[in-house]
């Protein structure tokens, strides 16, 4: 028996940097010889393939070399081999970076690109001083910048496989700070002006000038180049843009702000007006102003009046373009209207302020019931006005004066009122000349008290229920009318059952009846009485009942059944047919009843449940499925000698069946107790005998059957010969 060779190691994969060679480390065979050889095909070659130490010769970076060390023994054992993977990576180079360039802070954006490197790019790097630097996270071969504020330096990191780390070439981004930012001072609007003084901010060191951009002509400025420089030449009625732009280093662009010098003209046709100049004291008035012309198009009022003509006091809380006042005496009205830098006074308005209206005063109260007739309501004679002419007018009022409504036709000085049905204020209106409207007067108020009929309201929470029915305070109520009933008197069907705001009670006490409940109420006033009434009513009682076209049969067993229940409508019914079948249907059809498996008969009990807002009663039935039989027998013994007597005991299921035995030697019996039977076997030779039991129902017949074996019980001794042979010569 030769033995196995040395079980190879060619040792562990490595991977190198940048090299030719590479000494192997295989294990060193203790039986059989080693050679290494190339697997991957790149053209190494060995110094000596059979030293486990052979060094590989020939490598080139970038490629994956597998090699493979065998060991051979005998030739009757199979070499072993394994294999070792070397990887030689190229040397990391760092590679070019472009886009230089310079930049203007806080609006610059570009992208730098890498080209050249040999390895991978493990990050960027970003530096302000080209010494210090901070990683960016991205290994992409280029890198954007965006609104730069300093001048920064970028930078790539590569390395190639395990090899040493390198730097890419740095791209400078230089970053110049931009110009002053330009302000050219406030927009401004002045009043028809000749010059003005700029009001630019200074440019320090960078640089500025002015400039028109309105396009102006006749405009010149003492010197452009001052922030703060004086313009003339303006003129009435334009508007002046002016430029003001500091420019600083390249490529930073230039920063420049504009102000608008707006040089009002004077304001013109401003004048106020009213439609009447004699007025009633009190009246509120508007006097309107026109729409003045010149300033900047935006207007602010202040309004004055005058006792004399000559002092003039400003009306608080008066802005607008007219005035509204209320007249308290005669007075002069101007308006000052100002518009930017500019301002223009109105020419005086007189007004004229009539006395107020007077002794209006009207009479008397009234109280009646609803439908009676209300006395004459007279009225005084007025004065103020113009205390002359006179318009008189009436006004209604059912919500104790909260809103009133006119009258129609009712113009005289006095009134009689006409269809009134309720409480209601009642008041007189005057108006004179220029007080009309609402400077027209009201009079005093009287009050014509309708005092209300009774009134009779039965409210309930429940008007059916079942029987008996108790009708109770709970549920059947009166409303309340404290303002004008008396009495409360209660009748059940014409019948009185009591008095009062409460209701006394009443039960209907049978089922499918109906009550008329009415309420009798009294006026507190002595006006005329109210009656209501209500239908009361108690339901049917449900007496579930249904029909079936089988009480019993041989399973499976279809029975037809129909709702004979009194009431249907509106009642919930269930079913339960004992066999795991519900429904919620009035009639359910046609339901299959299952025999039992184990060969028993088997009752079903029928339950139909009906559910009305009365209760929930059932009614119930059965039905008798009847099993198909089954001849289950068992003797106590199946051999034996004769005589040879054996019991039959009948297990079968179910309980009215016939059992038909036949015993196999000619003997039966028929019998419908399921009791032991006994039988006796007599045979003068071993005989087998097949017992068969018979088990027979309406729904069909089954068998079973075992065999017995019986021998005779002595055997007796017999020879007989034939007579032509009793005696014979010897």
């Amino acid at each position: 028996v030769d033995p196995q060779p040395t079980t190879p190691n060619a040792g562990a994969d490595e991977i190198l940097c940048n090299v030719t060679s590479f000494t192997l480390k295989g294990n060193t065979p203790t039986v059989g010889a080693g050679i290494w050889t190339e697997v991957s095909t790149f053209g190494a070659t060995f110094t000596d393939a059979t030293l486990p130490n052979a060094q590989a010769n020939n490598l080139l970076p970038g490629n994956t070399y597998t090699f493979r060390w065998t060991i051979t023994a005998s030739a009757n054992c199979a070499p072993k081999t394994d294999e070792v993977s070397i990887t030689i990576n190229p040397a990391t180079v760092g590679g070019t970076t472009d886009g230089a360039t310079t930049v203007c802070a806080g609006n610059s954006n570009g992208q730098i690109n890498l080209t050249g490197q040999i390895g991978t790019i493990l990050r960027w790097e970003r530096s302000t001083d080209g010494t210090n630097w901070l990683p960016i996270a991205t290994t992409a071969s280029s890198i954007s910048y965006t609104n730069l504020i300093t001048t920064t330096h970028y930078r790539a990191v590569i390395q190639s496989g395990n090899c040493a780390v390198e730097f890419s070439t740095v791209t400078i981004i230089t970053v110049n700070i931009g110009a002053v930012g330009a302000n050219a001072g406030a927009d401004k609007a002045i009043c028809n002006a000749n010059s003005i003084t700029l009001a630019g901010n200074n440019p320090g060191t960078n640089t500025g000038i002015w400039t028109l951009t309105s396009a102006q002509t006749g405009v010149s400025f003492e010197d452009a180049t001052l922030f703060n420089t004086k313009v003339i030449g303006l003129v009435g009625g334009e508007t002046y843009t002016f430029l003001w732009t500091i420019s600083g280093l390249p490529p930073c662009p230039a920063s420049s702000d504009a102000v608008v010098i707006t040089n009002l003209t004077e304001i013109t046709n401003n004048s106020i007006d009213v439609t009447s100049t004699t007025l009633c004291t009190g009246q509120t008035i508007t006097i309107t102003g026109s729409n003045p012309t010149g300033g900047n198009g935006t207007y602010s009022y202040i309004w004055q009046n005058s006792i004399d003509g000559n002092t003039w006091t400003t009306i608080n809380g008066q802005a607008g373009i007219n005035l509204n006042v209320t007249v308290a005496r005669s007075l002069s009205y101007r308006r000052i209207t100002n518009s930017g830098n500019c301002s223009a006074t109105s020419t005086a308005l007189n007004i004229i302020a009539l006395p107020p209206i007077g002794n209006n005063v009207i009479s008397s109260d009234q109280t009646i019931c609803v439908g009676n007739t209300i006395a004459l309501i007279t009225g005084s004679q007025p004065i103020g006005g113009d205390a002359a002419n006179y318009t008189y007018g009436w006004e209604q009022s059912i919500d104790n004066g909260a809103t009133w409504v006119f009258v129609p036709n009712a113009t005289d000085k006095d009134y009689l009122p006409q269809g009134i049905t309720q409480t209601t204020l009642l008041r007189r209106l005057v108006s004179s000349g220029s007080c009309t409207g609402s400077l027209q007067h009201a009079s005093n108020n009287i009050k014509i008290t309708v005092n209300p009929n009774a009134r009779a309201v039965i409210t309930y929470t429940n008007d059916t229920g079942c029987f008996p029915f108790v009708l109770n305070a709970t549920n059947v109520k009166a409303t309340i009318f404290t303002d004008r009933n008396a009495t409360y008197n209660w009748y059940a069907d014409n019948v009185a059952i009591g008095t009062g705001t409460n209701f006394p009670g009443y039960t209907i006490a049978t089922a499918n009846t109906n009550v008329t409940i009415k309420l009798v109420t009294t006026s507190s006033f002595g006006c005329l009485p109210d009656e209501t009434t209500h239908v009361f009513s108690t339901r049917q009682t449900v007496i579930p009942a249904f029909t079936q076209d089988k009480v019993n049969g041989c399973g499976p067993l279809d029975v037809a059944f129909r709702n004979t229940s009194n009431v249907t409508a509106g009642i919930t019914f269930r079913w339960d047919f004992g066999n795991g079948t519900t429904s919620n249907a009035i009639n359910p059809g046609v339901i299959r009843f299952l025999p039992d498996p184990t060969g028993e008969d088997k009752e079903y009990t029928i339950t139909l449940e009906a559910t009305s807002p009365c209760g929930i009663l059932t009614s119930t039935s059965t039905v008798l499925v009847r099993a198909n039989p089954m001849s289950v027998f068992s003797p106590n013994r199946t051999s034996g000698c004769a005589p040879f007597t054996v019991q039959f005991s009948n297990t079968s299921p179910g309980n009215d069946n016939v059992y038909f035995y036949d015993f196999g030697d000619g003997t039966t019996l028929t019998t419908r107790e399921k009791k032991t039977v006994s039988h006796t076997y007599q045979t003068l030779a071993v005989q087998d005998f097949v017992v068969k039991m018979i088990a027979t129902n309406e729904c069909s017949t089954s068998e079973s059957q075992y065999s017995l074996r019986v021998s005779p019980n002595t055997i007796t001794p017999e020879m007989v010969v034939n007579s032509n042979q009793l005696s014979g010569c010897a």
